[in-house]
Parts: C-alpha cells; structure tokens; sequence
C-alpha cells in the first residue's frame, strides 16, 4: 500500500461546464426586502446565504455578516468546495467538464454515489487520450446463490483516476450515473 497525495486545484467559472443549474434559490437583490429565514444566492461567489435580519440593504451578502449568513456553496459548486461531506445532486446524471488549462495527471472523486463514475480526458490535438468507467457497485466476494440474494451489497464511495496522462491543455469529462 502507498499513499498518494493529489495537489487540488482551484476550479473557477471559466474551466467548468455542468450539467447541474445553479438554481437553488432566488438570486439575491439589493431592492428586495427579505425576511428572517430567507434564503438566496450569489451566483458571483456561489454562494447560499440565510437573512438574519427582516429588511432590505445594498450591501451584498458575502460583504454584510451582520444581515446574512453563509450557509454553504450552491449545489453546482459544493462537489468542488473543501468539505468532503457536501454533495452536489441532481436527477439522473452528472455530466462536468473541467478545462483546467494545465497538466492534470490525477482526479479523486470522495462522497460519491451512484451506479457509475465515467472519465474521459480529451486533448484537442490527440483526441480523447483516457477513458475508463468504475462501477460502484462491488459483485459479493463469494459467487454463491446464498451471497447473491442476502449479503449486503458494497457501494463504493471513491473514484481516482492516478494514471491519467499528462497533457496540459485537455480536457476531463466525469460523467456519474444515478
């Protein structure tokens, strides 16, 4: 066994295309009076914030602590934001493309759940350079009658992908199955 560490990257708007909306709530509106509870979000930050205090004010929500709280990053960005708990949702599947603009050569995926994780790396002059699907659902460790219909069945929560080649302007497509 060895230990692997993955440098993370900072995904920004310009290298990411998703499937998922960002439609959580409504978005927020300097005009708008709101009331205590209220929820909205910055698509500027991707952001959800929760108003503290009723009423109406010009200052945004990421600036106004005392208004606002953040209650965490909108469904679109929560599979890229530091907490391993967060999960992005969506009905079907998840299709993103990241163009991170610089050599990727591994991608882990925690938290995950679905049927199956599908990465395809593509490079503009190569054409498509990786390509591999994990199923999720582990078969039982014992091929018999019995295991089949009563073990448990083992979901798998992790993907990584540590072979990927090193081509500095591809692009990766992560494709996950309900």
């Amino acid at each position: 066994m060895s230990l692997t560490i993955v440098k993370p990257i900072t995904v920004t708007e310009a290298m990411l295309t998703s499937s998922i909306a960002e439609t959580d709530y409504a978005a927020w509106n300097a005009g708008t009076a709101y009331t205590v509870g209220q929820r909205v979000i910055r698509t500027t930050t991707h952001k959800i914030y929760e108003r503290l205090v009723a009423g109406t004010t010009a200052t945004a929500p990421e600036s106004d602590t005392t208004n606002w709280l953040e209650i965490s990053a909108t469904n679109r960005w929560k599979m890229f934001d530091t907490v391993s708990s967060t999960q992005s949702t969506n009905t079907g599947s998840i299709v993103v493309t990241v163009v991170p603009g610089q050599v990727v050569n591994s991608l882990a995926l925690l938290n995950v759940i679905a049927t199956s994780v599908r990465i395809k790396m593509t490079d503009p002059t190569d054409g498509i350079v990786y390509d591999k699907t994990t199923a999720m659902q582990a078969p039982p460790e014992e091929a018999t009658y019995w295991s089949y219909f009563f073990d448990p069945i083992n979901d798998k929560t992790v993907v990584t992908a540590l072979d990927l080649p090193t081509y500095g302007s591809a692009s990766i497509e992560i494709t996950i199955t309900a």
